[in-house]
């Protein structure tokens, strides 16, 4: 008995203990902030940002049909195809590495994996590697020590051959997943093939959906294959656009991904009968904007303009020269329908396009060039946002030609640096932009960076020779950049008196 009764008694005091100690937690939530919150509601502030960086860098350009069939002087050939890719990662980096795709998800001394190494006693210099893997695409990841501007990783793969289907230059920036991406692409009239080609990185399928819009007609096309890809894990899948809507002379292709970000790309490669009329990889394209320019052009391209506008839009389209703007035309672009318009050659000094709009487009542009016995060569020039800081990396074998496009009627500069194939910083220099003017130069090293303070200018890297002028081969693409500016937030915590700590 009593036991029973200290047991009673040790009970009630317990109770009376822990009632007290919930009251004075709410005195307390009531009285004092915590972290910075006040009796207002307001919370402390926490940054957050990504700690690491990832990337897919596409494989070489392969032949759009490599079937062995008939004589083999009808066969398809790759001739004398090399590749090359250029890797790196600027800022405040702990890590980088390039693995292959179908590698183990997490592994720097996964089979096939390279490392990227900073130049030795160089904080400042960049992480760079090169590869001539081109039998399988790699994906670049990049582990930070803090975000900010100036920090990020870049990649750019080329493919060129002097002989063979794939005669010139196709190139590509390494592409980041997303959950949608865009794209122009130059059309799927007879000879062209257009391959759409999804990437997922992650340890987790995904199915994409896929719409088409092109020139022929207002509204989404129907497909004649099916609109829905699924995507394993650390896999690609691929889609042929050409067969899914033949005879558009240009398509905008809107790819969705419901589960987990994917990167896209899709292979473009033109013949007319035995002879090539180009081969390149289109990558993501940027925000619609009403206004937007394509630097990358030169005297002499046969330039087409592609763009798409949801609800119609006037346009007016302007050559960007070192001495300013000269006209191209007005142009009205039908609703929820490409428009596929030929500016004719280049004139003398013009290095972009400059697009104005009445509302938002996407726009893309198509410069081509002619070599020798009918062979072509062309170039898809995006359009470039204004950033910050940005970079393009630099392969091996082809020459690098930076052209810069004041997007402004003022006066502004940039900083234009370089780095080394070993990662050391090459070259500072400041360059000046008139209103509405542009500039170009040739680039060399592993690295390209553009700081723009004023967020004016847009800028991209044109590719060309690689030894294929002797040749009498026509061969030209061009890069956009990558923003370096790791993307933070910040998260905010409050006290809540719902909530009983």
């Amino acid at each position: 008995m009593a036991r029973r009764m200290l047991r009673i008694v040790t009970a009630s005091v317990t109770g009376l203990v822990v009632v007290a100690a919930l009251a004075a937690l709410c005195v307390a939530g009531a009285v004092g902030p915590v972290d910075g919150a006040g009796a207002s509601g307001a919370g402390a502030g926490h940054e957050v940002s990504q700690s690491r960086l990832e990337s897919y860098c596409d494989r070489s350009m392969p032949l759009a049909d490599d079937a062995d069939y008939g004589d083999s002087e009808f066969q398809a050939s790759a001739g004398d195809l090399s590749y090359a890719a250029r890797y790196a990662a600027l800022g405040s980096v702990y890590d980088a590495s390039a693995r292959p795709l179908d590698a183990s998800a997490d592994a720097a001394d996964a089979d096939g994996a390279i490392a990227l190494n900073r130049a030795d006693g160089e904080d400042g210099g960049a992480f760079v590697v090169s590869s001539a893997d081109g039998a399988r695409g790699h994906i670049l990841l990049t582990d930070l020590l803090k975000a900010g501007e100036g920090t990020g990783q870049v990649g750019a793969t080329v493919s060129k051959a002097k002989e063979g289907d794939l005669r010139g230059i196709s190139a590509a920036t390494c592409v980041v997943p997303a959950l949608t991406a865009r794209f122009l692409v130059t059309g799927t009239q007879t000879g062209a093939t257009q391959r759409l080609v999804v990437t997922n990185p992650s340890p987790k399928a995904t199915a994409v959906d896929i719409t088409l819009r092109g020139t022929s007609q207002a509204g989404a096309l129907a497909m004649s294959t099916g609109g829905t890809l699924t995507v394993g894990p650390s896999s690609q899948a691929t889609l042929d656009l050409s067969a899914a809507a033949s005879g558009e002379d240009a398509l905008y292709v809107t790819v969705a991904s419901g589960q987990t970000p994917v990167a896209v790309v899709v292979r473009s490669v033109t013949m007319d009968g035995l002879t090539p009329h180009g081969s390149e990889v289109a990558v993501p394209l940027a925000d619609p904007a009403s206004t937007l320019a394509l630097p990358g052009v030169r005297q002499g391209d046969r330039v087409r303009l592609l763009a798409y506008a949801r609800d119609g839009a006037h346009a007016t389209v302007s050559w960007a020269t070192g001495d300013g703007l000269v006209d191209a035309g007005d142009h009205d672009l039908p609703a929820d329908q490409v428009a596929s318009l030929d500016l004719g050659d280049a004139p003398d000094g013009a290095m972009a396009v400059l697009v104005t709009a009445d509302s938002k487009v996407t726009v893309g542009a198509v410069a081509t060039r002619d070599g020798a016995d009918g062979q072509q060569d062309y170039a898809l020039v995006p359009a470039a946002t204004p950033a910050g800081s940005g970079a393009v990396a630099l392969p091996d074998g082809v020459r690098a030609t930076l052209t810069l496009a004041n997007t402004t009627d003022a006066n502004t500069s940039v900083t234009v640096t370089t780095y080394g194939a070993d990662g050391r910083e090459d070259e500072a220099k400041q360059v000046e932009l008139g209103a509405d003017g542009a500039e170009g130069m040739d680039v060399t090293g592993s690295v390209v960076v553009v700081e723009d303070p004023d967020d004016a200018v847009a800028w991209s890297v044109r590719l060309t020779d690689g030894g294929l002028d002797k040749a009498k081969v026509a061969g030209l693409s061009v890069l956009g950049p990558t923003p370096l500016d790791v993307r933070q937030t910040t998260v905010w915590a409050t006290q809540s008196q719902q909530v009983v700590r």
